[in-house]
């Protein structure tokens, strides 16, 4: 399978999955299931682009770390929902009339773009029978890392939301506003690591994903926190990603 082969394979991969997801959240009047189908498209993709692939080891790997993220993930997204997420409901209000041209292009489409940019080391990676070396090793252990950080962050914040309505500050969020997000930036690292040897051209996923995560998925979840007083603070405490300097250390300290 060739470059351009596998670019088609990601393609025709995206284009069912999201079909059915506008169709429902039409139907749902819900726009945010399209976060749900996220992690169940790469799922579909990373089976795909193996099955069209070269094969080997290598790939192997990749494609089941990156069915058990993105299964983990849809699974918690589903399980979490109850109905449209306000940022989906204030573009729903906003956009008015122009709800169902704005939806297609500006969450579908440029979400399938997004993940089509994202596939990239997924594709280089089937593209031949790469060997087994000492950085594919260090991308699967920054993989494993960051899904772990995912696994450890979303748990205790669902369990912080079971017992507590004010700002979450346990465990990894007394460090990171957005451990979440971390944990998604180190996986999509270790996955372009990985494939690096097939083409540098994978590094393009993960600075994306940063981008969009540090750039504007954690400030747009931070915008309805403005007026409030305690996470300003927690903010001005706390790093958005990465842990602020020294606060790690300190706090060893101070145990």
């Amino acid at each position: 399978m060739d470059v351009s082969q596998g670019y088609i394979t990601v393609m025709t991969s995206i284009a069912p999955v999201f079909l059915l997801t506008f169709i429902i959240a039409q139907y749902k009047k819900d726009n945010s299931i399209i976060d749900i189908a996220y992690g169940a498209t790469f799922c579909v993709v990373a089976s795909m682009l193996y099955v069209n692939g070269a094969g080997g080891v290598v790939a192997l790997v990749c494609t089941v770390l990156v069915l058990a993220w993105g299964a983990r993930l849809t699974t918690h997204l589903a399980a979490r929902h109850k109905g449209e997420d306000w940022r989906y409901a204030k573009w729903r209000k906003e956009w008015g009339k122009w709800l169902l041209v704005r939806s297609i292009f500006q969450i579908y489409v440029l979400q399938g773009i997004f993940i089509l940019v994202m596939s990239t080391p997924l594709v280089f990676v089937n593209e031949n029978t790469q060997s087994f070396g000492v950085v594919e090793g260090v991308g699967i252990v920054l993989f494993l890392i960051g899904l772990t950080i995912e696994l450890v962050s979303d748990a205790q914040l669902q369990f912080f939301r079971k017992s507590r309505k004010s700002i979450c500050k346990l465990g990894l969020w007394k460090y990171s506003r957005h451990p979440n997000y971390l944990g998604e930036i180190l996986i999509w690292w270790g996955v372009a690591i990985v494939a690096m040897q097939s083409s540098i051209l994978s590094i393009v996923s993960p600075l994306l994903i940063t981008g969009l995560l540090v750039f504007v998925s954690a400030p747009m979840v931070e915008e309805k926190y403005l007026e409030n007083k305690e996470y300003q603070e927690y903010k001005n405490n706390v790093g958005m990603i990465l842990p602020k300097r020294g606060k790690i250390i300190n706090e060893s300290r101070q145990s």
